[in-house]
């Protein structure tokens, strides 16, 4: 396990099937301030992704998962929304 921020370590990004972490360091600063913003910790529910990996749950061929530009995340008691509105206040980042 490696300390990717001050909230995250590399084991909540790796890839279920390989083991394999290679997220953005700008994704993992992105977060990092989404997580000072809402001051409650993030579930990271699905970061790095093989391509097999990504394959078998259906995901875009193309998907930004297997170039560790993106993670699908949870906040404990708060909504998608609530979450996605303030998400997009922070600059460069994309929600899907």
């Amino acid at each position: 396990m490696t300390k990717l921020s001050a909230n995250f370590d590399s084991d909540e990004f790796k890839c279920p099937c390989c083991g394999k972490v290679d997220m953005s360091s700008m994704l993992i600063l992105k977060l990092q301030d989404l997580r000072y913003i809402i001051n409650k910790p993030i579930h990271i529910t699905s970061g790095y992704r093989c391509s097999a990996y990504n394959k078998k749950v259906g995901g875009y061929s193309h998907s930004p998962h297997l170039t560790g530009e993106a993670a699908d995340i949870q906040v404990k008691n708060m909504s998608t929304v609530t979450l996605a509105m303030i998400a997009s206040k922070i600059s460069g980042i994309r929600i899907g």
